[in-house]
This record gives C-alpha cells, structure tokens and sequence, in this order.
C-alpha cells in the first residue's frame, strides 16, 4: 500500500509538472494582460513549488479576477522533529501583490494555518488574517488510463486512496468559510 501511494505521488507530480507552468513567468505574462484585481488576500495552497497553482487557473478562468495581494503558500516537510526557529520559512516578493511563501515543518510542528499565519507575522512581519483570507486549493481527481504508469489494480488502489485522503483544509485547518475547492482531474 506504501509503495502504491509513493509511486501514486510520483506519477501525480510528474503529470503535475508536464502540464503545469511555470509561476514567474505566467506572472509576467498576466502583468502584461492584467485580470480585474478585487480587494482582500487570497491563498493558495499547493504542492507544487514555482509552479501556478490549478485553482488559480480555473478561477481566472471562470470568476477573471485576481485578489489584490495573493499568496502560494507551500508547506515543506522536514523529516525532524520541530524546524529552527531561525528559518521557519522563505517569503519572496513577486511583485503586483503576490508572493511565494515556502513554509518548513517538521514533524512535530503545527500545520495549522492560524499557527502558519502567526510564525509568518512574528518572523517576518507578513500578515495572513485566516478568517478575512480566502483559500482556494485544488482537489485532485485521479483517473487511470496513461500507458506505463502503474498496473491497473494499483491505479485503482491509489485512486481509493486519494479520495479517502484528507483534504488539505482540514490538514491545515483552514476555516470551513473561507475555503473554495476547485477539481481538476489528473490522468496517470
């Protein structure tokens, strides 16, 4: 069962990265063409570092607008106990209000996003209010039917998998209010 959740995880990443783009320069590319900016601070949250993320797609794809400041949050583990105090986290200005902030746990640590939220404020002086932030996070939907993958009864087996998986507003306890899932379907 481990060995089909990590080659899952693999093929999800992998497929993830040859569809997806890259997140610099579709920000350059959106200053030139510039969606309807909208007032408050939306998050995303993903796994994928530098890469824009599904939700923000789809929702400039449907709703054409983008929050005044937005941020992809990206949670890395770490496999220790409790991250250094000293370097919990890396914010990098992409400018037009948006940022990239890698956040490092260990194991041991708080994925809440209140706590998020307040190691951010205090390290670094950049403030997330979770209850005035909307979340957007994608939900995957994984289909077999991509030759070379994994056998069929392993696909199934981690298709099973990732719908029993937790979702990520529950994992970093995001306020149940402030969370947009959007699905996007992933072939592997």
């Amino acid at each position: 069962m481990l060995a089909t959740w990590e080659r899952g995880r693999d093929l999800v990443r992998a497929e993830r990265s040859r569809d997806g783009l890259s997140l610099e320069p579709f920000l350059k590319n959106l200053a030139a063409f510039p969606p309807h900016r909208v007032e408050g601070a939306a998050v995303f949250i993903s796994g994928g570092v530098d890469e824009v993320p599904h939700a923000l797609l789809h929702n400039l794809k449907h709703n054409r607008v983008l929050h005044e400041r937005v941020v992809f949050l990206t949670a890395v583990p770490r496999a220790v106990p409790h991250v250094d105090a000293e370097d919990p986290a890396e914010i990098r200005d992409l400018t037009a209000g948006c940022y990239s902030v890698k956040v490092y746990l260990g194991f041991k640590d708080s994925y809440d996003i209140a706590d998020i939220a307040r190691t951010l404020d205090r390290q670094f002086d950049f403030k997330i209010e979770p209850s005035e932030t909307s979340f957007l996070l994608s939900r995957e939907t994984v289909l077999a039917g991509r030759p070379g993958g994994m056998a069929d009864w392993r696909e199934r087996i981690f298709g099973w998998m990732m719908r029993s998986a937790q979702p990520a507003s529950d994992f970093f306890r995001v306020p149940s209010n402030c969370v947009t899932e959007i699905s996007t379907q992933i072939v592997i």
